[in-house]
């Protein structure tokens, strides 16, 4: 995915360079008369327009501290060291882990490393109700929650051994539509470099407390009762 984000994800720069490239290839073989055919006039430069940049936002952080870094807009190696805005702990017996047998010992490092990189962000995270199953079909996962679910359950995590969309969709659904449970799904090879293990399991509990309802940093809103909606316009 990284060497294919070096095309998908260019930088302004590089991008206006290589259209720039695109527009003098025209000028070259048969594609002056081509477009002369068509009636098409293509500059040889963009157009040029004013705009503004905004200020960067000031990120709140649970501690009170904030964080500022417009040219690195990425502040999760902060919450290393620092407590999240408002943390949602996740009681003993109240979550529970499904995994096939053969991906045991990735649910072991995941429980402990999940609980290790909580800590320093003032998340709680007790044991884990654990369930091994058979066999990796939607259909084991399903029974097995359903046979140990309770109401006050929050939160379910899967385990996977690979990643299969169907599977994925199936368990979805099952428990935004019949069964309503906060979920994370996570592929037993991601858990299996020992190197980046830490680095994962930070996101997912970044990722876990959003869904169980945590608070992971605030903005500055000078606006008090106002409800802010965004809309997307574009899509490149």
């Amino acid at each position: 995915m990284k060497d294919i984000g070096e095309h998908t994800r260019v930088a302004p720069p590089e991008r206006y360079r290589d259209l720039l490239g695109y527009r003098k290839s025209l000028d070259e073989k048969d594609s002056p008369k081509t477009l002369q055919q068509w009636n098409i006039e293509i500059s040889n430069d963009m157009v040029g327009v004013t705009g503004r940049v905004l200020p960067p936002e000031t990120i709140l952080l649970g501690s009170k501290q904030s964080v500022n870094q417009p040219d690195k807009p990425d502040w999760t190696n902060i919450l290393r060291t620092d407590s999240i805005s408002q943390s949602v702990h996740l009681k003993s017996q109240k979550w529970v882990v499904i995994y096939p047998r053969r991906e045991s010992d990735n649910a072991n490092s995941f429980i402990s490393n999940l609980r290790q990189v909580a800590n320093p962000m003032n998340i709680n995270i007790e044991d884990p109700l654990t369930i091994e199953i058979e066999d990796d079909s939607a259909i084991t996962y399903t029974n097995a929650l359903k046979k140990t679910l309770k109401p006050d359950f929050q939160l379910v995590v899967f385990i996977h051994p690979t990643k299969q969309k169907s599977r994925y969709d199936e368990l979805k659904q099952l428990l935004t539509t019949i069964m309503p449970l906060p979920s994370q799904c996570i592929c037993g090879k991601t858990l299996s470099k020992e190197k980046t293990l830490r680095a994962v399991c930070l996101k997912i509990c970044l990722q876990i407390q959003a869904k169980c309802g945590g608070e992971l940093w605030r903005v500055k809103i000078p606006l008090t009762n106002t409800m802010i909606v965004g809309i997307d316009v574009y899509h490149d």
